[in-house]
């Protein structure tokens, strides 16, 4: 049967951290524990859910935006960006003899 907790030992190994940076955690309230006489004890499915959490908003601050697709509007007669209309040159009549 698993444990409902965590240990200070296996939330170290778990964070791969000291404990002294566990107890920062716990002080700036980023995990849940609970201090049971000398020691603290981590409920397994809070710390489970805040490690999901992390590794959530972790990978959706790495997602790129895709680029957007290129117009497919010729870009003949079309204005200039900052210089007002563009002149269209008139059409040339074929010379006569």
């Amino acid at each position: 049967m698993t444990s409902l907790i965590y240990t200070m030992a296996e939330v170290q190994v778990i964070l791969d951290c000291e404990d002294d940076t566990v107890r920062t955690l716990i002080q700036d309230g980023k995990i849940a524990a609970v201090k049971a006489g000398r020691s603290w004890i981590f409920p397994r499915a809070a710390f489970d859910d805040r490690l999901n959490e992390w590794a959530t908003d972790e990978a959706a601050a790495k997602r790129v935006t895709p680029a957007p697709k290129p117009s497919t509007k010729p870009l003949v007669n079309q204005p200039l960006p900052g210089a007002g209309r563009r002149r269209i040159p008139p059409t040339l009549q074929a010379a006569t003899p």
